[in-house]
């Protein structure tokens, strides 16, 4: 079956030169949606998406706990109740980013990939996705 999704393949790429990652997403939901599997380039690109999507949201979950965790003592409570305020926002934005990857990959992906690389990909992406979620540690080098 061919699929007619080059230009939101293209569009993807292009969110990604531009580093408009939550861009990406509803393109390569489109290219997925189109069903069959994904090219090399696609699977790229979804990784690449989730990937810095997630980073981003740690990593920003991270300065805000440190803050948090440090409590100044001319912070006023108000500053508190609005520091933890705005880590919950980050927490759930973090899960519900992951939540949205894992049901495309167990939804739509890990059914149609085939017993070929791609599927390996896809497969180590949803171990690494589950690892965030659960916030444990990654092992060095992934």
């Amino acid at each position: 079956m061919q699929r007619d999704n080059g230009s939101h393949s293209f569009l993807a790429h292009l969110c990604e030169k531009a580093e408009r990652y939550d861009d990406m997403v509803p393109h390569l939901k489109e290219v997925i949606g189109a069903g069959g599997e994904l090219s090399v380039n696609e699977r790229s690109l979804l990784a690449i998406a989730c990937s810095r999507m997630v980073c981003t949201r740690r990593s920003s979950l991270r300065t805000i706990l440190s803050i948090e965790q440090k409590k100044q003592p001319r912070v006023n409570e108000e500053h508190i109740a609005t520091i933890r305020g705005y880590r919950k926002k980050i927490e759930n934005e973090l899960e519900i980013v992951c939540s949205d990857v894992l049901d495309l990959l167990d939804g739509s992906l890990m059914t149609r990939a085939s017993l070929s690389s791609a599927s390996s990909v896809t497969t180590c992406s949803f171990g690494r996705l589950l690892t965030v979620v659960s916030g444990e540690p990654q092992p060095k080098g992934h």
